[in-house]
């Protein structure tokens, strides 16, 4: 175990260089809930580094008014109007800020919950009609909403660079849906390592989510990390698994880690065990484990639950 968070604590100083600042971005309302994340440890919420673009209303407001005063020579009770809405404007935009992005949220739990029609598509334009959080929004609030987006139209490496760009736009303690977030879109576009890294810290908060045990043992596999926890943490995953396509998933998890240590008849069981439709891609993986580590056996050699050769007959 100490040796695996070695590892891992190197990898994470390598990975994480590009982020300036180790911080994620709020969810979308109820994301937290919706993925059954609960935590035994209570923390002070960070919050968004503002945009400050509403600032700029008030140059504008100048500008406006003195090309309508002298440039247009528009009178000046139709300037104190124009100038009076600017500045109307920028005394609302929080709050107005604050409502879209409620709105959006609530709406957007809805749409996520439906079973059909193309989620990603009316989350798109729910996010277009929301237009002051887009606008005056932090950028933590967009990058978030825009990275649920394209988790809908299963675009991972997409969602990960929202969530990356909102690593960096967070002050304080990560909210720990979109640290989740983040580790999934790494999982989910092959980025191991970083998925390894996450999944990591979402386990140190304490977090309850399900296949986190399971992605983050598969991660850990398929990075070539040191893999001393990861039969503790499939056993986690296994007591946790929620349905059989969750306990089908751990399984050839396991068959994998059996494969890669060379326990090739144990894998073997464990792949034969889960039905042929389950799963295609991770049963790939674990052929090509068993495949990889036939090459590598010496001929003649047998793992410690391999059936001993028969003697010859005379």
């Amino acid at each position: 175990m100490a040796k695996h968070r070695k590892s891992v604590s190197a990898a994470q100083s390598r990975t994480e260089k590009p982020l300036a600042l180790e911080v994620v971005i709020p969810t979308t309302t109820g994301y937290v809930s919706a993925v059954s994340a609960r935590t035994s440890r209570k923390s002070a919420p960070g919050n968004p580094v503002p945009d400050g673009r509403h600032h700029l209303l008030i140059p504008l407001s100048v500008l406006t008014s003195a090309l309508l005063l002298y440039g247009a020579h528009v009178s000046f009770g139709v300037v104190l109007v124009v100038a009076g809405g600017f500045l109307g404007l920028y005394l609302r935009a929080p709050s107005m800020v604050r409502r879209s992005r409620e709105a959006f949220d609530k709406d957007a739990l809805a749409i996520r919950a439906a079973k059909t029609g193309d989620r990603a598509t009316r989350l798109a334009s729910r996010l277009e009609q929301a237009w002051a959080l887009r606008l005056f929004g932090a950028p933590a609030d967009v990058h978030a909403r825009r990275a649920m987006i394209a988790e809908e139209a299963k675009r991972p490496r997409e969602a990960r660079e929202h969530y990356r760009r909102a690593l960096a736009a967070w002050e304080g303690e990560l909210p720990l849906a979109t640290l989740v977030g983040y580790a999934n879109a790494s999982y989910l576009g092959g980025d191991d390592v970083e998925a390894v890294v996450h999944f990591q810290k979402v386990l140190d908060r304490g977090a309850m989510l399900p296949r986190l045990h399971v992605r983050l043992a598969h991660a850990t596999l398929r990075a070539g990390l040191p893999s001393e926890s990861v039969g503790a943490w499939l056993e986690a995953a296994d007591r946790d698994a929620e349905d059989e396509d969750a306990r089908r998933e751990v399984s050839l998890v396991r068959a994998l880690h059996e494969a890669k240590r060379g326990e090739l008849g144990r894998a073997r069981a464990l792949l034969d065990a889960v039905p042929g439709e389950a799963l295609p891609e991770l049963r790939d993986e674990v052929r090509e484990a068993l495949a990889a580590s036939e090459s590598c056996t010496p001929a003649g050699a047998l793992s410690a639950d391999s059936t001993p050769p028969r003697p010859p007959t005379a």
